[in-house]
């Protein structure tokens, strides 16, 4: 009989995948979120299309999100000549998920900027500082700081996102989890679902420790 320890291992051969589709879309998200925060700011157009955006993305399923970009890049690589099978799955559920977290992103370091205070900002005009260098050298790093707990709750959703990904064939650890159990039955697949159920609880509190680390330094460096 397997006994529980092999079944997490098992599941932990599946943890590389997890993780890869963790961090490129917490890249992607960030890089699309500050694309976006600079796009709100052109005009009322790119205004209006920022609130489009973040209202789909936050309001849509996250399976759809993810099916209709597989499906959908495919189907548009199919068009333009490219052989689909010639980008790995992995990619199309990094995009699908990178872009779900980009309006979430976007949304927490706009409040994260409205939260900085006004007085530097004044500060940052009067000392005649370029905008663009202002922005990324002041008030962006206050905003992130200000953000943390808001990002580590972004950081674990995007965890929890990632359980989705199976629904296209990518073997993370939910997706290897499923296929244990649906080779088996009874107590092998109670233990695989605790097993991916630990796996993903010991990644929350991994960010969560760091973030908490990260919120205690920033209290000691201004003081609070």
């Amino acid at each position: 009989m397997t006994s529980f320890i092999e079944v997490f291992i098992k599941l932990v051969l599946g943890l590389g995948i997890t993780l890869e589709i963790i961090v490129f879309s917490v890249l992607c998200g960030s890089m699309l979120g500050l694309l976006l925060l600079s796009v709100r700011t052109c005009s009322f157009a790119g205004r209006c299309f920022y609130g489009g955006y973040t209202g789909v993305m936050r309001a849509s399923p996250i399976p759809i999100i993810i099916l209709l970009f597989y499906f959908g890049g495919k189907f548009l690589l199919q068009k333009s000549g490219v052989d689909p099978s010639s980008l790995s799955d992995i990619w199309y559920a990094i995009a699908a998920i990178g872009c779900i977290a980009s309006a979430y992103f976007a949304e927490i370091i706009r409040t994260g900027i409205s939260s900085v205070d006004e007085g530097q900002k004044e500060a940052l005009m009067a000392g005649s500082i370029p905008p663009l260098t202002g922005f990324f050298r002041i008030i962006l790093p206050q905003a992130c700081v200000i953000s943390l707990p808001n990002f580590g709750n972004l950081l674990i959703t995007i965890v929890k996102m990632t359980s989705v990904v199976n629904l296209v064939g990518i073997n993370d650890v939910f997706g290897l989890a499923k296929r244990i159990s649906n080779a088996s039955y009874g107590i092998l697949q109670i233990q695989a679902f605790i097993s991916t159920l630990l796996i993903y609880w010991i990644i929350s509190m991994l960010i969560a420790a760091v973030l908490k680390v990260l919120e205690k330094k920033y209290q000691v460096i201004t003081g609070k």
